[in-house]
This record gives structure tokens, sequence and C-alpha cells, in this order.
């Protein structure tokens, strides 16, 4: 079994559709997203915060859903010591941040970019981000322009 930690704040930015509501409400529907569309699958997840004073949860309905908010550290930082103590090997990182990816990369963890882990919770059709649905379709087969240049 794998075990996922989530860079929280670095994946709410770019979840589009949480977008105009409070910070609660955007760390409570990453929550809500993780639990009903299970990108992560089966496997263990630990969502990861920066700190903040008063800061509450709702009551979490899936145990295999952990979030952590960090105490005089950051997110970052304690993503990286998750996995030096984690040891790297059944850990997936998801975060755009490079510092992170290579750390962990360095460990052995793997990582997944926010798009690709926003895409596996989402249904096929609806897997292309709104800047990508402008480009024109890919040709399915191959025109003779391209059969001239590519078959010389």
């Amino acid at each position: 079994m794998l075990h996922y930690l989530i860079d929280g704040y670095n994946v709410i930015r770019q979840m589009s559709f949480l977008s105009g509501k409070t910070l609660r409400g955007e760390r409570e529907g990453l929550i809500r997203f993780i639990e009903e569309k299970k990108p992560q699958g089966k496997n263990k997840v630990t969502i990861v915060f920066d700190g903040q004073k008063g800061v509450s949860l709702p009551s979490l309905t899936n145990s295999k859903i952990g979030v952590v908010f960090t105490k005089g550290v950051s997110a970052d930082d304690k993503i990286k010591k998750m996995v030096e103590k984690g040891k790297g090997k059944q850990m997936v990182v998801v975060s755009d941040d490079k510092g992170i990816k290579f750390y962990v990369r360095s460990l052995g963890a793997k990582v997944l970019s926010v798009k690709e882990f926003i895409e596996k919770g989402l249904p096929k059709k609806e897997r292309v981000f709104p800047e990508e649905k402008n480009l024109p379709p890919r040709p399915r087969e191959i025109t003779k322009e391209l059969e001239r240049l590519w078959l010389k």
C-alpha cells in the first residue's frame, strides 16, 4: 500500500472549483474531493497544511485520510521529514513545488504533479484542464503533407 502525502495549499491553489470559498471551505473541499473521488485509490493519504492558530477540521469519515497542521515549520519541511522517516519507497508526494519534488525523489519517493492527482479523481471526459480545451483536435491519420515530410 502506498502513502500519499499531499502538499495541501499547493493543491488547493490549483483546484479552480474551490476558488471563492473561505480558507476552511477550501480545506474541507479538498478533503471531500479526496474522500469522494479517491484519486489515491485505496491508498493512505495525509494532507499537510502550514499550521495556524485556531484551525479546526471537519470530522473525517474516511480513516485513511489524515490531516497535519505544521507548527513551527513549513508544510514543505514537514513533508520532507515524513518522507525521510518513511524511507520514501512506498510514498507518493503530490506537489508542484520543485524543491520538494527534487528532494523526495532523491529519497526514493514517487512524485505526482497536482494536475495528475486531480485528474485521477475526475471522470475521463473531464480530465482536460480548461486551458487545454481550446487546443485544436489532434489529427487521427497521416495527411498527405505529413506523409511527404515524414517518409522522405
